[in-house]
């Protein structure tokens, strides 16, 4: 994974404001992403986000029910995800490692804004095929490539449109 995050010990539980309408906190590409997930996993009863950070994704699929499970290696992430949880009401489990969610399966795993960070995407993907009930859905974001070099410093890897089809594979293409 490329760097190391600070940004939940400096800006704390922010996606949480951004995904807010707050005129100032609020940002729209933060809501549109969410929704967009949202969308992805309207039937889904459980979910899986890896790379959850703060939770305000999984936040958002809990409020109606749906069992979600949180997995992120920061511990300031998790730790926040688990009081943001907590102050809202809301159900949901959070893990510091994948590993603890081993032999579960999900109907729908969220990568959302991860890949680029990983240095092996491949091995990933492959360890998602093994988290998903039969039918399962993997729901995927990750900013398209534009540049030859990633402007963000914590970017192991962006992808080219087309070349995300290879990694994915036959067996989670859509």
């Amino acid at each position: 994974m490329a760097g190391s995050f600070a940004k939940y010990r400096e800006r704390q539980a922010y996606h949480w404001r951004e995904a807010s309408l707050h005129p100032i906190h609020g940002w729209p590409y933060t809501r549109s992403r969410m929704a967009w997930v949202a969308r992805q996993c309207a039937t889904s009863r459980s979910i899986l986000e890896i790379g959850c950070g703060d939770g305000a994704l999984l936040g958002r699929l809990a409020r109606n029910g749906t069992s979600v499970v949180g997995v992120d290696l920061e511990e300031t992430a998790i730790g926040l995800a688990g009081r943001m949880f907590k102050q809202r009401a809301l159900r949901g489990e959070f893990f510091k490692d994948l590993k603890a969610v081993e032999g579960r399966r999900f109907d729908t795993v969220v990568l959302a804004e991860v890949i680029e960070h990983l240095d092996d995407a491949e091995a990933m993907l492959a360890r998602v095929v093994g988290l998903l009930a039969a039918p399962g859905r993997l729901v995927l974001t990750t900013p398209i490539r534009l540049l030859e070099r990633s402007l963000d410093v914590h970017h192991v890897h962006q992808f080219w449109r087309d070349e995300l089809r290879a990694p994915v594979g036959p067996e989670l293409q859509g």
